[in-house]
């Protein structure tokens, strides 16, 4: 009987033990649970072999990208010199056709040269027997009428004559009183040429230069009706 109830009394202690752990167990798996470990964020960490990597790439990246642009600057520059040498060529061209049309009509027309008359050779300060065509003429007189401060100061259109410009062009003192511009009266930039073709056609050195050019107009003019 005493072995029974010591047996009975073990197995009941061992229970309350298991009972007991079991608890401790629970509780301790509980607290797990719960209460879970921080977790922190840590960067990565590379060696120096893969950071020396890292920074390889990166800057070949970069050198592409500049290869990249200069690729695009060298193309726009291409497609520039290309232009330059179209227009290039094409000045070329028109030089060339204004270099025989100036060679065609230099001596013809205004651009013939012909001997001054003595006294427009004095007036434009040159020496006698000086050839010269029309327009070098008129250049030559615009250059003394500002020398010689014959400009009109209310407007640089309108000029004033001296006492030999009044001889040399057959031109009245009147002249001098306009002061308006367009005039017909006056002596300006409108009238000038006028005065000019005048005086040259009334000289008698002269004379036979514009009768034998207004001869080859005539002839010209004749050759183009007869042709049409």
């Amino acid at each position: 009987m005493s072995n029974k109830k010591n047996m009975l009394s073990l197995s009941v202690s061992d229970t309350e033990n298991a009972s007991q752990d079991s608890e401790e167990l629970d509780y301790k798996n509980k607290d797990q649970v719960e209460t879970p470990k921080r977790v922190y964020n840590k960067k990565p960490v590379f060696t120096e072999e893969e950071m020396e990597q890292l920074n390889f790439l990166s800057k070949l990246d970069k050198f592409e990208e500049d290869i990249n642009t200069q690729m695009e600057v060298v193309k726009r520059l291409k497609l520039f010199a290309k232009e330059i040498k179209q227009t290039y060529q094409q000045d070329i061209i028109k030089v060339r056709k204004m270099k025989r049309h100036k060679e065609n009509s230099s001596n013809t027309g205004f651009n013939k040269k012909f001997v001054l008359p003595d006294k427009f050779c004095n007036l434009i300060e040159v020496e006698k027997g000086t050839t010269m065509s029309t327009p070098e003429f008129t250049k030559q007189i615009y250059f003394q009428l500002k020398k010689r401060g014959l400009v009109y100061e209310g407007d640089k259109r309108i000029y004033r004559v001296d006492k030999e410009f009044m001889e040399v062009f057959g031109i009245k003192e009147s002249v001098n009183k306009s002061t308006k511009y367009p005039d017909d009266n006056g002596l300006n930039i409108g009238t000038m040429q006028i005065y000019i073709n005048d005086a040259l056609r009334k000289s008698e050195q002269s004379k036979e230069v514009f009768m034998k050019d207004n001869t080859d107009t005539k002839i010209k003019v004749s050759k183009k009706i007869s042709k049409s």
